[in-house]
């Protein structure tokens, strides 16, 4: 059966409403937990003094507006976005992975399992769990988000290779950042935001969703870097100033495609009906 034809077939409204009460939790949980980083509030966990704000704001995009933002975005219609739902999975997947095996601190078996634990309630809970087999497409594939996130990947990658080092020799010298993790979220906070670009040029199903995502989250990070240009970690006057232009650049190339795709369907349609 393919990628197309899982996504027609009818739904049960059960799953529907089982999905969306899952997602809805856990959604309301990632915010919790995140918009106070988002908002640079005093006081929050993990961030014992204000040397960790620029960290305290990539807690809060990592939590609320990648993880939270994508789960929100699947509390509609979850059934047609299924590359919204892959990019959850693959993003567990991800952070429980890096997390357990090169924060510096040995192999942690537990986070693997608790990651585990949640890919398979969210896969079990989908209302198609077969659609997450499958990268269907609702169209070629958007080359300028592609290149957007090659260039944004290879600005990235030396930030990785640092804090990756960072994190791991961090945790012998007792370095404050490495032992509250910051190191590690960062890096896997830059993962997800390319396998985010990657994803959403491939324009699978519930695409659009997920460049909007990306972009907000660069948006953000750009913002917060100008704000926190000299703090640990922080990219900076440069690099605030490129994130900015590549949180713009993904919103403005996911509409414009996202508008270009609707008409043609829209004239496809008029076609068919002529």
């Amino acid at each position: 059966m393919s990628p197309s034809t899982l996504l027609q077939t009818e739904v049960k409204k059960w799953r529907v409403i089982v999905f969306t009460i899952v997602a809805g939790l856990l959604t309301l949980l990632l915010l919790y937990g995140g918009l106070g980083d988002l908002l640079l509030l005093n006081g929050q966990s993990g961030f014992p003094s204000s040397i960790h704000r620029w960290h305290e704001a990539q807690s809060g995009t990592f939590t609320a507006l990648v993880f939270g933002g994508s789960l929100l975005a699947l509390l509609w219609r979850p059934q047609l976005k299924p590359l919204v739902a892959q990019f959850v999975v693959l993003s567990i997947a991800l952070v429980s992975l890096c997390f357990a095996t090169l924060s510096g601190s040995g192999f942690n078996p537990i986070v693997l399992a608790i990651g585990a634990v949640l890919i398979a309630i969210l896969v079990a809970a989908y209302p198609k769990p077969r659609a997450l087999l499958h990268f269907g497409r609702e169209g070629s594939p958007s080359y300028p988000l592609l290149l957007l996130t090659l260039i944004a990947a290879m600005l990235l990658a030396p930030i990785i290779a640092r804090e990756l080092t960072w994190q791991i020799l961090g945790m012998t010298a007792h370095d404050v950042h490495a032992l509250n993790y910051h190191w590690i979220t960062s890096v896997v906070l830059a993962l997800m935001l390319i396998l985010a670009g990657v994803l959403s040029s491939t324009k699978g199903y519930g695409w659009q969703a997920l460049g909007l995502i990306t972009g907000v989250a660069y948006l953000y990070l750009g913002f917060a870097a100008l704000l926190l240009p000299e703090y640990a970690g922080s990219w900076g006057t440069v690099g605030g100033t490129l994130g900015l232009l590549a949180g713009l650049s993904y919103i403005t190339i996911t509409i414009v495609e996202a508008r270009r795709r609707s008409r043609i369907v829209r004239g496809s349609a008029v076609g068919t009906l002529g």
